[in-house]
């Protein structure tokens, strides 16, 4: 019974501080928007900002992060056109449950940053 008592505090399923580092290649106000809210996240630690993938994925491989956001040119472009702009997210997959929850956090996070986009829009505050 007391290991099953301590195993409850030491086996933990919540996922926080998600070290990240982000690749802006379209630096406007909407993508830096986007990122100071990934940033003020409980879930999410912006630790650096390289200028390319391949950094970024670098930083993926020797521990300094955990998760890669990479927005592309032209990304407000597209949201503006209303075209698809698809945003890369690169996951650590060397822990498959940490992964996974933490794809389930950024899958939200991106989903309630859409909506809260869509409500400016159609209120007119853009």
């Amino acid at each position: 019974m007391i290991l099953i008592f301590l195993f409850c505090y030491a086996i933990s399923l919540d996922v926080d501080d998600i070290n990240t580092v982000v690749v802006d290649h379209d630096r406007t106000p909407l993508n830096r928007d986007f990122i100071r809210q990934l940033n003020a996240s409980a879930y999410f630690n912006i630790v650096d900002y390289p200028s390319d993938t391949q950094t970024a994925v670098r930083h993926i491989d020797h521990g300094q992060a955990l998760m890669a956001v990479v927005i592309p040119p032209g990304w407000t472009a597209d949201i503006k056109a209303d075209r698809e702009s698809p945003i890369q997210v690169i996951l650590d997959g060397s822990d498959p449950n940490f992964s996974g929850i933490s794809k389930g956090y950024i899958v939200a996070f991106i989903e309630r940053y859409n909506q809260q986009q869509l409500i400016k829009f159609l209120t007119g505050r853009v």
